[in-house]
């Protein structure tokens, strides 16, 4: 497992570059082809999936192996559901019907919203799999769930407190009782060379833990097979972030940003992004470049965005020297490695601001603006 947790985070870096690159071209063109009669939307919304989807593939991976790095924010469990429906009916052909049942006020929770649909997307890929012969019935369902004390004494796998309930059900095959211990076994899989890597529910087990949530499974052989996601409430008052265009429109700034990047095609999509929402940016391809280059200043560098892990210096050694020059400068680092690398190198994600490679320019620009008017 260590040595997987290596290969992953070397592997992942490389790979979530690139899908920055990708994705970040790719959404800036759907801004341009924003009509949906646009016969070139649908290539470019083709490409986004499948980019969504190689994402998917990498936090997989990490996630088992080693803690991948998470953005928790207040998510409407309902409106993850319907994001991952889009990916869903993509991926699922026509003899599996998919129905849901979302409970129209359901709890919000606290999660990382790409994790979150990564449950819901694996649990959704193994229900059709066991309908691959016959077809059947897929059906994701939501509701509020609240559990006492002499419920759980009852229920040992049950925790106190109020949760969402995060329900998928197939028509399928059902699990046999052999198997149904070994569920969760990361590389444990039933099917055949090349049809699964046995990380599905691994990784599904992984995030709902992180989250300090838990799992129920019922099942029957030719009689379907239910998954209950338990994920913990949130108190009903709790504000959700603004979205959409009104949201794009108060993310534009005009502060000056001081990228720092060693790779360029990544460089230059974020500097193509920041310059797109008014920024003035400073850019370098290493930290001893950009000591160099604020060194020589004399107006103020606002915020350092800055890469955790480059040849020489790293980010946080480069904005600990950075930060001495502008004291008032706020610090946005980003990665494509895993949790553990970027704890290596000097930087504790639970209490810096911190943005996971892959991103979109929308992404980028709402975690800028975050950190600028925070506390501002």
């Amino acid at each position: 497992m260590q040595a997987i947790g290596q290969l992953a985070g070397g592997v992942a870096h490389d790979f979530n570059n690139l899908l920055t690159v990708i994705s970040g071209y790719c959404e800036m063109l759907l801004m341009d082809h924003n009509d949906p009669d646009d016969p070139t939307r649908a290539g470019l919304e083709a490409i986004r999936d499948a980019g969504e989807r190689a994402s998917l593939l990498t936090r997989q991976l990490l996630l088992f192996s080693r803690k991948a790095v998470s953005t928790p924010c207040v998510l409407d469990p309902n409106a993850v559901v319907k994001k991952a429906l889009e990916m869903i009916g993509r991926l699922i052909r026509e003899h599996v019907t998919v129905t849901t049942a979302l409970a129209p006020s359901v709890y919000r929770i606290r999660a990382d919203g790409r994790q979150i649909e990564q449950v819901i997307m694996n649990l959704a890929l193994n229900a059709r799999d066991a309908m691959s012969c016959g077809g059947g019935r897929l059906t994701i369902e939501t509701r509020n769930a609240a559990f006492d004390a002499a419920h759980c004494q009852a229920h040992p796998k049950y925790k106190v407190g109020h949760f969402v309930q995060l329900v998928v059900s197939d028509t399928g095959c059902g699990i046999p009782p052999h198997v149904r211990a070994r569920l969760f076994e990361p590389f444990f899989t039933t099917k055949g060379p090349g049809k699964g890597t046995g990380l599905g529910l691994a990784t599904v087990y992984g995030i709902v833990q992180e989250i300090d949530g838990f799992i129920t499974m019922s099942s029957e052989v030719d009689a379907g097979t239910t998954f209950n996601v338990l994920l913990p409430a949130l108190a009903e008052d709790v504000p959700l972030p603004a979205g959409g265009r009104a949201e794009r429109s108060r993310l534009a700034g005009r502060e000056t940003v001081l990228l720092v990047e060693d790779e360029d095609a990544v460089r230059h999509i974020a500097k193509v992004t920041l310059e797109m929402y008014g920024y003035a940016v400073v850019e370098a391809s290493n930290g001893a470049d950009a000591i160099r280059l604020v060194q020589h200043r004399t107006a103020a560098i606002d915020v350092l965005l800055t890469e955790v892990v480059m040849p020489g210096m790293s980010g946080r050694q480069l904005a600990d020297a950075v930060c001495v020059l502008y004291p008032d400068c706020r610090v946005v680092f980003m990665s494509g490695y895993n949790g553990d690398a970027v704890v290596h190198h000097g930087l504790d994600h639970v209490t810096h601001a911190f943005l996971q490679k892959p991103f979109t320019p929308l992404v980028l620009a709402r975690k800028l603006r975050e950190v600028l008017d925070r506390n501002a």
